[in-house]
């Protein structure tokens, strides 16, 4: 089905490559022209339904029934418009909004920038203390150690 750039109410598709009968437009929506339970394509597609992540992420789910995939619509998006990531990049919304998934909010480029941009947007999330994963010790032992070792207490006693 050649539907490169169709454009339905003003929209433009783009398909999806890797996912045949899969399209995204360019204002962040993904779309299907499967018929349901048929195995065969139609024009014009229908709109799946997107779901937010615990991470703000919008994903989209789609395949036959044994054979299901969740993907990110951010990722969809950019393999469409932008084609396949260069090496060593990651996808980036522009504006630092995780829903807006327009095409042209999204860009692929370096971790670096993407950290940067979190940085500029305010939506960076710095877990220290008790908020990161991997601590051990709460802050009441870390205040029990330091009143112990302003005692003159040992670090082996500690």
């Amino acid at each position: 089905m050649e539907c490169c750039n169709a454009t339905l109410t003003g929209l433009v598709f783009k398909p999806i490559p890797s996912f045949d009968g899969y399209f995204c437009s360019d204002d962040g929506r993904v779309w299907s022209s499967w018929i349901p339970r048929r195995r065969k394509q139609s024009w014009p597609p229908r709109e799946l339904a997107q779901r937010t992540d615990v991470k703000g992420y919008r994903r989209v789910s789609f395949g036959e029934r044994s054979v299901r995939r969740s993907m990110m619509v951010h990722r969809l998006v950019l393999l469409a418009f932008h084609g396949e990531p260069p090496s060593g990049c990651e996808s980036c919304h522009c504006d630092g909004n995780r829903s807006n998934n327009a095409a042209i909010n999204l860009r692929w480029d370096t971790h670096r920038e993407n950290i940067r941009d979190s940085m500029r947007h305010g939506t960076f999330v710095v877990r220290r203390g008790v908020l990161n994963g991997r601590t051990r010790l709460t802050e009441s032992d870390v205040a029990e150690i330091r009143r112990r070792s302003t005692a003159g207490e040992s670090p082996a006693l500690i």
